[in-house]
């Protein structure tokens, strides 16, 4: 009984157990699921088409521009305003480019020329009044390496008047006191010189050029400075320029010969060229300032077959740097996009196109400077094919090309007369 008992109770505490497992088993309500970062009913990811992180094209930017071992240019000479303005910014040019500029001080006008025209020189600095009897082939320029080129304009490289002057001792008080026997000095290799002292002057005095009492000087310095000397009675050079100062500053003293014409001889002047510009000196020796010069807008100059590339970051550096040189020498507030921009739609010279490549860039280049550029670039090509045609038929014809033979000078003004007039074609 007591066995039986006890297996009765070991039974029900089995089944007590079993009971209370199966109530612990009970389901419960399950924990609210730990929201998994909700992914809220995202209306699938719209997958915003994938831009993924999309180095958008990016077009790498274009290597640095490689400079070439050196630039070479031409300056009038070792004493003038010109060369030191080359000087000016060669430094700074050299040091941000690598590029050495290399500039030959050469005097004569008909040489610089021909150096521009054969490509041995990138560059050279001049107005329009120098060099055109180089660029008509007229006179001593009618050689086989002178004449028509086709010239191209960069910048501006300076704004100035070419004064004439005598001393301050002299019984020459304005043009109207010169005479047949006045003499009026010139280097023939010099443009400019030649322009005033040769045509200018003896036009405006109603004298004929071809009686004037030219006297020749072998250099630039003898010219200018041929007044002291006692060798001449007027001569040419610039307001600022060091031949002037030491005239100015030398016992004799100076004194400027006014191109303010009246009405009579600024009729007989534009005669001779009409594309003469006249205009009053700002800066320089004090006698200057205020009388008029024949005024030259220099620019540097190229020919159409210089690289653009050059051009371009050539003309970039000098207006992105003018800065470090602007101050050094005397021109150089002129040496600007604006001035330059407002010299070219006044001149007959078509800008080049690497610089037009950097106006454009700048948005300053107008469709009307566009057009006008090309016509002038027509009017140039014009001439420079008539020279070459000129040229191929005196040697076909066994014809001397030589400035002194009268048969070679006919030939080429047969062509000369038939080509279109050197103008700056209107703007637009």
């Amino acid at each position: 009984m007591k066995k039986y008992s006890l297996l009765l109770l070991a039974v029900f505490m089995v089944v007590a157990l079993l009971g209370s497992m199966i109530v612990g088993c009970t389901p419960e309500e399950p924990p609210a699921p730990t929201p998994t970062p909700t992914q809220t009913p995202t209306t699938a990811p719209t997958t915003t088409p994938t831009t993924t992180p999309t180095t958008a094209p990016t077009t790498p930017p274009p290597p640095p521009y490689e400079w070439p071992d050196q630039i070479t240019a031409t300056a009038m000479g070792l004493g003038s305003s010109e060369y030191a303005r080359y000087l000016a910014w060669a430094t700074e040019f050299e040091a941000d480019t690598g590029t050495k500029l290399r500039v030959f001080p050469v005097e004569n006008t008909q040489t610089r020329y021909q150096y521009i025209k054969s490509g041995d020189s990138t560059l050279a600095s001049s107005g329009w009044n120098e060099w055109i009897a180089a660029f008509e082939a007229d006179g001593m320029f009618a050689t086989r390496l002178g004449g028509p080129l086709p010239i191209r304009a960069t910048l501006t490289s300076t704004e100035l008047p070419f004064i004439a002057y005598t001393t301050a001792d002299s019984d020459i008080m304005t043009y109207k006191d010169i005479t047949e026997d006045t003499r009026l000095a010139i280097a023939p290799f010099l443009g400019l010189v030649v322009e005033i002292n040769g045509k200018i002057l003896p036009a405006a005095a109603g004298i004929d050029p071809d009686k004037a009492n030219i006297v020749s000087f072998g250099s630039y310095g003898a010219e200018a400075l041929s007044v002291i000397e006692g060798t001449a009675d007027i001569a040419v050079s610039v307001p600022a320029g060091s031949y002037t100062q030491q005239v100015a500053s030398s016992a004799r003293g100076i004194r400027v010969i006014d191109m303010n014409f009246d009405a009579e001889a600024a009729a007989r002047v534009a005669e001779v060229n009409p594309l003469y510009n006249f205009g009053p000196a700002t800066e320089g020796v004090e006698e200057a300032i205020g009388k008029n010069g024949l005024f030259v807008v220099g620019f540097y100059h190229t020919r159409a077959e210089t690289d653009p590339d050059v051009v371009y970051n050539w003309v970039k550096w000098m207006i992105e740097n003018h800065a470090t040189y602007a101050e050094k020498t005397v021109g150089f507030q002129f040496t600007t996009v604006e001035r330059t921009l407002a010299n070219l739609v006044k001149d007959p010279e078509p800008a080049h196109e690497g610089a037009v490549r950097y106006f454009k860039e700048l948005g300053l280049w107008t469709d009307a400077m566009e057009k006008q550029n090309n016509a002038k670039i027509a009017i140039i090509d014009a001439w420079v094919e008539g020279y070459a045609k000129a040229i191929t038929e005196a040697d076909d014809k066994k014809i001397k090309i030589d400035p002194e033979n009268q048969e070679w000078i006919d030939l080429w003004h047969s062509y000369r007369d038939a080509l279109p007039a050197i103008i700056v074609p209107p703007l637009g």
